[in-house]
């Protein structure tokens, strides 16, 4: 049993992942940032373009970075990275409903919100050292070459907090009692890190309305 979920988890683990890229490689050409070839939907409303690209780029990627065996330390490396990523959506979706753009769907949707950031920040958190910077590395290399070759310079103000949010938890993974210092406890340190994301929580809010 443990051979088989050693087998098949890391494959499921790709799924997933897999079938969240391709939806953010669709808005990014929703948001002309990427060709317009990369939203064409198929018979099945399957974004194909879009699928193909993302899993040829992320193969490449994936083996040069860690190739087989060690492959199975990028999937640790990916998860942190994902949320990582899902860490500003609660941001971003409050910013939208302070400013009347969308409607909250769920009841008391602030408090989810922070709850949600919160809690993703404890996961970056207690992910440990060195899962954290390599995953912030492979995130920062992406956000440049995005940059680079489509030229997103726009509302870097706006994303200030989001920088000083990921240094912020890869600061408390180094000095923590998982990181490399272990200086502080478990308790000490995840109390740091929640409260901390609190403060970037309501600064990431106030961003966006500048």
């Amino acid at each position: 049993m443990t051979a088989i979920i050693g087998i098949i988890g890391p494959f499921v683990t790709g799924y997933i992942y897999q079938g969240g890229g391709i939806r953010v490689l669709f808005s990014m050409s929703r948001s002309n940032y990427v060709s317009d070839k990369i939203q064409e939907l198929n018979k099945y409303s399957v974004p194909l373009w879009s699928l193909i690209v993302f899993v040829i780029i992320g193969a490449i990627v994936a083996y040069i970075a860690a190739p087989l065996p060690t492959i199975y330390n990028l999937i640790s490396d990916s998860v942190v990275a994902g949320y990582i990523g899902f860490s500003a959506n609660p941001v971003a979706m409050q910013s939208l409903i302070s400013k009347g753009k969308i409607k909250s769907v769920i009841p008391f949707s602030s408090i989810v919100s922070v709850l949600a950031f919160i809690f993703a920040s404890l996961i970056i958190y207690w992910s440990g050292w060195p899962s954290v910077p390599y995953a912030v590395l492979l995130l920062a290399i992406a956000s440049t070459v995005f940059s680079v070759v489509y030229k997103v310079k726009e509302d870097v103000r706006n994303s200030l907090w989001y920088i000083f949010f990921i240094g912020f938890l890869t600061l408390m993974t180094y000095i923590g009692d998982n990181g490399a210092l272990a200086i502080l406890n478990f308790y000490e340190a995840s109390a740091i890190s929640a409260i901390g994301s609190l403060i970037f929580y309501f600064w990431g809010v106030k961003s966006a309305k500048l």
